[in-house]
């Protein structure tokens, strides 16, 4: 549609889901849900700004950051809304960033690259670990600095035996 769609699914057979121009939302209502971004083809679900895991459905909803920019090209950025009893799994390579509060609502912030995800503070939120071992000069690696005053690559030589190996790190 052309304005401010509110677009309700009790699972997930939809076929496909425009919310076209305006700020839409999709309210996922089923209990046990698990809508996975990442691999939910692009054609299938578009033009969606907001998506709120209704309370008590214990839905997953799972963002990868290709996704949330061909999800809503025009401000690459996603709202998730919910409780405690779903959860929102990020894919590799998101960081947290400083939580926005929006009408009252508190939301935690993560970025990666030009993507954008904000998720309501009560909604669980799983990030992959990276285990710094593994990483290889061909796999490819990036630190993630949140803000441009956080002093991220300052040394930290004074801060000690941080790890109890009993030696300074």
């Amino acid at each position: 549609g052309q304005g401010d769609d509110v677009i309700s699914i009790n699972d997930l057979s939809f076929q496909v889901i425009d919310g076209g121009l305006g700020n839409d939302t999709l309210n996922i209502l089923g209990v046990g849900l698990d809508l996975n971004l990442a691999t939910t083809s692009e054609t299938r679900l578009s033009g969606i700004e907001t998506i709120v895991l209704a309370n008590s459905t214990f839905s997953v909803l799972s963002v990868s950051p290709r996704r949330v920019l061909n999800l809503n090209p025009l401000s690459n950025s996603l709202t998730v809304r919910g409780d405690a009893s779903s959860l929102v799994n990020l894919t590799v390579g998101w960081g947290e960033t400083d939580s926005q509060i929006d009408g009252g609502v508190t939301y935690r912030v993560f970025v990666s690259g030009q993507a954008r995800v904000r998720v309501q503070q009560e909604i669980v939120v799983f990030m992959p670990e990276i285990l710094l071992a593994e990483l290889s000069g061909e796999t490819g690696s990036f630190l993630f600095a949140g803000n441009a005053n956080d002093e991220f690559g300052n040394s930290i030589e004074s801060a000690g035996d941080i790890n109890g190996d009993g030696f300074d790190d």
